[in-house]
């Protein structure tokens, strides 16, 4: 399965949830580009493959940007339930 394997339950709580693997099948089912998305979510184009790769965890308002912009709420695209800084 490699790279395209869900994250553990547990990643959850540090805001990667689902995000890295959804993500990423969404923008490219929408057919968009990392570029266009960052466009829209009001974000960088750096956070965007932050949050598709899963390397880095990406503040609680990053991630509800990017969520926004696909029109889900931050806990169904990154399992987010948790009060983390903004």
């Amino acid at each position: 399965m490699g790279s395209d394997k869900l994250p553990a339950k547990d990643d959850r709580k540090s805001g990667r949830g689902q995000g890295p693997c959804i993500l990423r099948v969404i923008r490219k089912s929408r057919g968009l580009s990392q570029r266009t998305l960052a466009l829209a979510a009001e974000v960088s184009l750096s956070s965007v493959f932050k949050a598709e790769s899963g390397t880095d965890v990406l503040r609680k308002r990053t991630r509800a940007k990017i969520a926004g912009a696909f029109g889900f709420p931050l806990e169904v695209l990154f399992g987010d339930r948790t009060g983390d800084e903004s």
